[in-house]
């Protein structure tokens, strides 16, 4: 249910227990939201403790193919993208951010550590090189699945102007392939949540 739809039930509404159900309906629906924004804290031998916003899954162009028509049980799932967020605090050295690329798909992109993830916020382009370390890859053999993982240092400023965006575009290029997605509402409430706890 939407704020319009809360407000016109409001408006119409007589008596504090209709006032009341909608109240707690507002809670109900803000604690599930709150539930998507997950948080993993690690603390490292070096004293350095990383916060790292998880499951931020964008919505990923092709992710999903049909077969024998649109029905959820000929659905299947062709490729995922997360791009988790994460602000690292040492003691007496300050914050690093990181965003968190995860890919998942059913054929190697071949990602390298180069510049290979692009952020598009609006008209204006980003482009992103992983930071040292090897590209994260691994194989399910029972789903035949590929993971794909790499971490992209950023800035605080990049982290503001993605939270104040209207659209983000995401573009992970590799050897063997592009992915192309964007946030939704979800992923800029789980962004400029991130922002207000670690950023600002």
């Amino acid at each position: 249910m939407n704020s319009p739809s809360i407000r016109w039930i409001a408006a119409r509404a007589a008596g504090g227990v209709v006032l009341g159900s909608i109240v707690m309906l507002s809670a109900l629906l803000s604690a599930g939201c709150a539930r998507r924004y997950r948080v993993d804290t690690q603390t490292g031998a070096d004293g350095t403790t990383a916060y790292t916003v998880i499951n931020n899954e964008i919505a990923t162009e092709g992710g999903t193919k049909y077969n024998d028509g649109f029905s959820e049980r000929n659905r299947h799932v062709e490729k995922r993208c997360f791009l988790d967020l994460r602000a690292r605090e040492k003691p007496g050295a300050g914050k690093a951010f990181e965003l968190v690329l995860t890919y998942i798909g059913t054929t190697a992109l071949n990602i390298e550590p180069g510049r290979s993830l692009e952020i598009v916020i609006g008209l204006n382009s980003t482009m992103l090189s992983a930071g040292g370390g090897a590209v994260r890859k691994s194989k399910d053999p029972s789903t035949k699945l590929v993971t794909e993982s790499l971490d992209y240092p950023v800035s605080p400023q990049l982290l503001l102007s993605m939270a104040e965006a209207a659209t983000i575009q995401v573009i992970v290029s590799g050897e063997d392939g592009e992915v192309r997605g964007s946030f939704d509402d979800e992923n800029f409430a789980n962004l400029r949540r991130f922002v207000n706890d670690y950023v600002q």
